[in-house]
């Protein structure tokens, strides 16, 4: 096995649940050898290409390389180009970079301030071998960046829109893997919407199924899976129906594996609410949830994980949440390192959002 840093993106605690779900969801062994906030180091063996595409909290992946070979690597840089690193550690790596670049008399332009995987794209460095990260007194070479024009393509490029109320493309993907569905298995989206975690699943060789009580969203799903699977040679199925999710077992009549979902989670705010105000809000989506979770209990595969998002709305200073133990009915809750619920920001919204995983 080799020595690998995933650097993870904005949500880090989110990234890291995401990271350690894909690894058991591929049936990828690892040994851990350093967790920190911002990245996760260890031995493992997997197609780097792929995890890399599959990931939405990690922004990275890098190999480790000695030390004494910066000479070599140095060596086998073009003569004129742009180099980042970044040094968790604030050691001296990067003095002995710039040494070794004046000592081979290569013209290199660093431009750590600003990189970003996109960045990185352009300029290239991922070919040029010429991106490094230092952390833990150990030196990695870049190998694999997200792809943010690709994740664009998949976005902007879809027949159908619907900027108000579909999740991104990077949140879809950290769903699917924190439920752990197979390759082939049969995942569930109760409220597809527009099919955005339903086309990211479809993707990583995955079945789907959607369901909305809109039939406007689900003929807008259907348009936009027939375009997905067009556009990128899908071989996996998708079924679509329109249905309430608090009667999945009068709509489906198979069991799914895995079921990954960000759930109706009340009307827009438009100003924050008031604590009475946001009790009623909880109060009314409690009730939705429990008939909820009893359905999805009805319908899931033994061993079949829910990777699901709750509201939560902040009233002066307090967080007023969902009561997972009153929801969830006979399914039990999930956790790794103690971590979950764990919140995932969303900019200027008000409604707070926090994922849990539940199992059957």
């Amino acid at each position: 096995m080799k020595k690998m840093l995933f650097l993870f993106g904005r949500d880090k605690s989110l990234s890291y649940l995401e990271l350690i779900s894909y690894f058991k969801r591929r049936g990828i062994s690892f040994k851990f050898i350093k967790k920190d906030e911002d990245y996760l180091i260890v031995e493992t063996e997997l197609d780097v290409s792929k995890a890399v595409n599959e990931l939405g909290g990690v922004v990275k992946i890098g190999k480790f390389i000695a030390e004494d070979d910066i000479p070599k690597l140095v060596g086998n840089m073009p003569g004129k180009l742009y180099y980042a690193l970044q040094d968790f550690d604030n050691s001296n790596i990067a003095d002995k970079f710039k040494h070794e670049f004046k000592t081979q008399k290569l013209k290199a332009q660093d431009i750590t301030h600003k990189i970003s995987p996109t960045e990185i794209i352009n300029k290239k460095l991922i070919e040029t071998q010429s991106d490094f990260i230092y952390a833990n007194g150990m030196l990695f070479q870049t190998i694999a960046v997200s792809d943010v024009k690709a994740i664009e393509k998949r976005d902007i490029g879809r027949p159908v829109q619907d900027v108000t109320e579909a999740i991104s493309i990077r949140l879809a993907k950290i769903l699917i893997n924190l439920s752990q569905v197979t390759d082939n298995g049969e995942l569930l989206d109760p409220f597809c919407g527009i099919g955005t975690i339903l086309q990211e699943a479809l993707l990583m060789g995955i079945n789907v199924t959607g369901i909305d009580s809109s039939p406007e969203k689900v003929d807008g799903a259907r348009k936009n899976l027939e375009w997905f699977n067009k556009e990128y040679n899908i071989k996996n199925k998708f079924r679509l129906s329109v249905g309430d999710a608090r009667a999945l077992s009068r709509i489906l009549k198979y069991k799914v594996d895995a079921i990954a979902t960000e759930p109706y989670l009340g009307p827009l705010l438009k100003e924050k609410l008031s604590i009475k105000e946001a009790e009623k809000r909880i109060n009314e989506l409690t009730q939705l949830y429990k008939r909820f979770f009893e359905e999805d209990y009805n319908i899931l595969s033994s061993g079949g994980f829910i990777a699901i998002i709750l509201p939560y709305f902040s009233v002066k200073n307090q967080k007023i949440r969902i009561n997972i133990n009153e929801v969830k009915g006979k399914f039990k809750s999930y956790n790794i390192d103690n971590l979950i619920p764990v919140e995932y920001t969303t900019g200027k919204s008000k409604i707070g959002r926090e994922i849990y995983i539940l199992v059957k």
